[in-house]
């Protein structure tokens, strides 16, 4: 199984390759950019991706599993008075028109997608994880038992 993992349009936009559960790559868009933070779809690091999974094309993504759920994000800006409106589809829509790729489109909570990366490449069969991040869907602070 190939699944793409995505951070994208807020800030230093990233793949990464799982392959049959091993972590195959992971690079930001912008080291072939060379714009700092690069928000944009990456797509350079996609293709990155692609290859360092064996000359894989669009068509061999399985899945692409996306660093946070729009929905839960607007009702936050919402409650916060910070968005009117916003189209939570536009990150799946974007990402599948920048990749070229027709598979399933997961969005995982943000908080979880920080811990994930921690907690799966941590070397530890089960580990305490505590995340602190600027902004998620709604919490700042999470723990959790890995």
């Amino acid at each position: 199984m190939n699944i793409i993992g995505v951070s994208a349009f807020y800030h230093e936009s990233t793949c990464c390759l799982i392959q049959d559960g091993r972590l195959i790559a992971a690079v930001p868009e912008e080291r072939f950019t060379r714009v700092k933070y690069d928000r944009r779809a990456p797509v350079n690091a996609f293709r990155y991706c692609l290859e360092a999974g064996g000359n894989l094309s669009p068509g061999d993504i399985d899945c692409i599993a996306y660093y946070e759920d729009p929905i839960k994000k607007l009702a936050r800006q919402k409650a916060m008075g910070l968005a009117e409106h916003e189209d939570t589809d536009k990150p799946e829509r974007d990402l599948r028109n920048a990749f070229g790729v027709d598979c399933p489109f997961m969005a995982f909570d943000h908080h979880l997608s920080h811990a994930a990366g921690s907690f799966y490449f941590s070397g530890f069969p089960e580990a305490a994880v505590f995340t602190v991040d600027g902004v998620g869907e709604w919490a700042t602070t999470t723990y959790g038992v890995g």
